[in-house]
């Protein structure tokens, strides 16, 4: 994949500073949950939990959306659409915004029962090249820590391009926090993860009975007479909108415990199994991690 040679950062940057007025005017329409989407991607890769993805669809019931969870992912399409603005503003002369917020055809390059709409498709007016953008807000701790592409906006960004037969792709982050500014990584196309993820997206549609649940991780450290053992809750689950609900979570672990993280809860001594006294009834969940 050769590096292409277009600083989105740099341009929103120019958009930023020569932008005289802010003008927001995008319908947000419903969400089909019980449709696959190219979003759902990443249930295919491990990153996600089938087992939820498998609830929506089926239409089970979830907890509402908080009034802070609403306005968070209002203000994500906010940055999204200035920075479309910005971007007509401070892209190279060369560049231009070819498309935005378009769903696909039922005609792309992937199957047609998975919907999706994408971003932003540049073109460069000179050689028509073209790059699919795929624009994400995150908070500030996380940004920090984005040294790459995340692996679950990958294989979305890499569904878009599939289906448009794009070979160039382009993550832009977005620190919804705003002091971290935003950072951009280049995605290379890649047909076989795609149309592998869509056939697994198709399996898991026609479960009749769901999928299997994220695990528990269990950690095992050496010490010298034993080892200990701790557990942690999966994220997946803590994020869950079917937790408690429709869900009882990763190895049906009792609610008493999720805050569990990292603490030793056991020690192995001679293969011998040692559990701590108040976690006694974790027995049965540790020796079936164990095996």
């Amino acid at each position: 994949m050769s590096k292409l040679n277009l600083d989105l950062v740099k341009a929103f940057e120019i958009g930023l500073r020569k932008e005289t007025s802010i003008t927001i005017d995008r319908q947000i329409t419903g969400w089909d949950e019980s449709a696959l989407h190219v979003s759902d991607l990443p249930y295919t890769t491990g990153g996600l939990c089938p087992h939820q993805l498998w609830l929506r669809l089926k239409g089970y019931k979830k907890k509402e959306d908080t009034c802070g969870e609403l306005l968070m992912y209002r203000n994500g399409h906010i940055q999204e659409e200035r920075a479309k603005e910005l971007w007509k503003i401070g892209l190279p002369k060369e560049w231009e915004i070819y498309a935005e917020n378009i769903a696909l055809s039922p005609e792309s390059n992937i199957p047609s029962w998975i919907n999706g709409e994408y971003d932003v498709l540049l073109r460069n007016k000179k050689t028509e090249e073209h790059v699919i953008v795929d624009v994400k807000t995150v908070r500030g701790g996380k940004f920090r820590y984005l040294k790459e592409a995340d692996p679950k906006n990958e294989i979305q960004l890499q569904g878009y391009m599939e289906a448009l037969g794009v070979d160039n792709g382009i993550l832009f982050y977005i620190d919804r926090e705003g002091q971290n500014f935003c950072k951009q990584f280049q995605v290379e196309r890649n047909t076989r993860a795609v149309m592998e993820g869509c056939d697994k997206l198709y399996f898991f549609s026609q479960l009749k009975e769901p999928p299997e649940k994220v695990e528990l991780c269990i950690k095992i450290k050496e010490n010298k007479k034993f080892e200990s053992i701790s557990l942690d809750y999966p994220w997946q689950c803590q994020w869950c909108k079917y937790l408690d609900i429709s869900c009882d979570g990763a190895d049906s672990l009792p609610k008493k415990y999720r805050n569990i993280n990292s603490k030793v809860i056991a020690h192995l001594k001679d293969s011998v199994l040692e559990m701590g006294e108040e976690y006694l009834e974790l027995q049965p969940i540790v020796e079936k991690l164990l095996k």
